[in-house]
Parts: C-alpha cells; sequence; structure tokens
C-alpha cells in the first residue's frame, strides 16, 4: 500500500501529520514549537476551537512545553483541552481523567503541591 502524499490528505487530518512532522525530529528547537503551534491553530481552523481534536493538539503543546520546563504555558493548554474534553466528551471520560493527570503533573512541576493533589484525586476519582 502506498502513502497518500500530504496534498491529498483530508483537511481535517493535516494537523495530526503536522504533529508526526515534528515528533519525529531528532531534536527540539524553535521550529518543533512552530511546528506544534501550527497544528493546533490548523486543528482550530478545520474543526472548531470546541472540539477534541483541538484539545489532541493542544495537550502536544503543553507535552513539548512540560519538556522545555514552560509550566506556565502548559498549564494554560492542559486547562484549554480538559474544558474541550469536559464539554464535549464528558467529565466521566478516560480522556478527561488523563488531561486531568497532565495538569496534576504540571501544577507539581510549578510547586503548587495542593492545587496538584486536588486535581489528581479528581482524576481518581473517575478511573482510580
Amino acid at each position: 500500500m502506498e502513502a497518500i502524499p500530504w496534498h491529498d490528505r483530508p483537511a481535517q487530518k493535516r494537523w495530526k501529520l503536522q504533529l508526526v512532522h515534528a515528533e519525529t525530529s531528532l531534536k527540539v528547537d524553535k521550529h518543533t514549537e512552530e511546528l506544534y503551534q501550527d497544528a493546533l491553530h490548523q486543528a482550530a481552523q478545520q474543526v472548531g476551537h470546541d472540539h477534541p481534536d483541538v484539545a489532541e493538539a493542544a495537550t502536544y503543546l503543553a507535552d513539548l512545553y512540560m519538556f522545555l520546563e514552560r509550566f506556565t504555558e502548559a498549564e494554560a493548554l492542559y486547562r484549554r483541552a480538559i474544558k474541550i474534553y469536559a464539554h464535549t466528551l464528558g467529565d466521566d471520560h478516560m480522556v478527561y481523567s488523563m488531561s486531568l493527570r497532565n495538569l496534576a503533573a504540571c501544577l507539581e512541576a510549578r510547586g503548587k503541591k495542593t492545587d496538584a493533589e486536588n486535581v489528581r484525586l479528581q482524576a481518581r476519582g473517575i478511573f482510580g
């Protein structure tokens, strides 16, 4: 089976290819961040700002910011993803719980231990 060329892929999934391109890079640099930011922007343009694809792209960018120790930016993106998942999937969904765990790790890294523990307890209440 032959790979489908970039320009022939459905527009709504091109943002995911942008993420794959960024993740296969051998280094993390300004270009990597731009690829992740562009993927988030493309997802929002293609499916709307309150769609699980946007939350997924925001999570990827937040994960990059965690790696770069840019915790304030990561926290904002994790919160954005959580809000979208709660609205679209519900606050009892596994992906919502996983997003809470991401946020808890971020809060812990920022030194907000009490907030982190409260978020972890909320996540455990969903899937233990």
